[in-house]
Parts: C-alpha cells; structure tokens; sequence
C-alpha cells in the first residue's frame, strides 16, 4: 500500500507540473522582426531631356545601419531610438541609393552625388508622427568636378498612424517625392546647359 504522504505529494507535483505546461501553452509567441525595403513602385513622371550616367549616395555614421530609427520630438528633440522589432533591409542610404540609381541612371553626360543628412520618423506627439527625410545634391557633367550645381531636398511626410509600419510608409512617400523633383530640377535650363557642355 502506498503511503499517505507520499500520494500527496505525488498530487502536488502534478498539479504544478500540468499548471507549468498550461502556462507554456499560453504563452505569447515571441515578437518577429519586420524588415522593409522601400517597394517596386515606378514613378509616372518621364525621364528628363538628358540621362544621368551616375548617381551615388552617401550617409552619416549613424545613418549606416538596418535600424529603424524614431525621435520623440515632444520629449527630446535631441535623443534617436530605434524601434526593436522594425528593421530596414539594408541602411537607408542604400535603398534610396539603388532606387535612385534605377530611376536615373543611363548613358548620359552628368553624374549626380547625393548626401543623405536625415532619414527618420518624428513624433511630434504620442499620436503624431511624420517620415523625415533630408538630401543634398550635387549635378555636374562627367569629368569636371569644378562645374556643379546644388540643391537641397527637405521632405515631411505625416503618417497615417504612430507606429513603425506607418513610418515606413510615410518615408517611401518621402523618397518618392524626391525621386520626382530631382526630375524637375534636373530637366530646368541650366541644369540642361551645364550637362550638355561638350
């Protein structure tokens, strides 16, 4: 016969191991990291007048990662964070980079070199937010560096929602409004002139 004691304690171990095993079974799954890239959508607005034959991109240190990056203006204007589970397939200077490179670049007489300074979602408060996105350019015929023009692009996007996937959204927007005026920009007049110089 087996003792009392020992029955109970039997009981016991069952209990907390089939309540352990009812736990683990609901437990959340953990978090999936989500990484973007910036789409295939083609732009409508035709090739300017002349082709570019390269379009290069470069980025600041902190530009230089996959991480998805956010400000709390409404907090502290000066802090980045970066979302935990909200990634970009390669850094933003990449992406904008080769989507760039694929509106533009052909067989033509000028280069165009781009700096990226900012590529970011900004909270202006807990429930607004905007895709912030801020390039320089420089435009000159191939093999004359001193001949050049400028400009710089500065886009606010708002997004729809305050959270990563709304980010996102509102910074492709951002990229392809840039992809449109730099069409503009580069098919003005001087623009025209300083690409055709033989």
């Amino acid at each position: 016969m087996i003792p009392t004691v020992f029955l109970s304690r039997w009981a016991v171990a069952m209990v907390v191991a089939l309540a352990m095993a009812g736990c683990q079974s609901l437990e959340t799954p953990s978090s999936r990291v989500r990484s973007y890239d910036l789409g295939a959508a083609e732009s409508t607005v035709p090739m300017p007048n002349y082709l570019i034959s390269t379009v290069t991109l470069s980025a600041p240190a902190w530009l230089r990662t996959t991480a998805m990056q956010y400000r709390m203006s409404d907090e502290d204007p000066r802090e980045r964070r970066a979302y935990r589970d909200h990634r970009w397939v390669a850094p933003p200077g990449e992406l904008i980079g080769a989507r760039l490179q694929r509106d533009f670049a052909a067989e033509g007489r000028c280069r165009m070199e781009l700096s990226l300074e900012e590529f970011v979602q900004d909270f202006s408060s807990p429930q607004e937010s905007a895709g912030v996105m801020t390039v320089r350019a420089s435009l000159g015929p191939d093999g004359d560096g001193s001949a050049q023009l400028h400009r710089r692009f500065a886009f606010r996007v708002p997004a729809g929602r305050p959270d990563a996937p709304a980010g996102v959204e509102a910074l492709v927007r951002a990229v392809g409004q840039l992809s449109v005026e730099i069409r503009v920009w580069v098919d003005q007049p001087d623009a025209r002139g300083l690409c055709q110089r033989s």
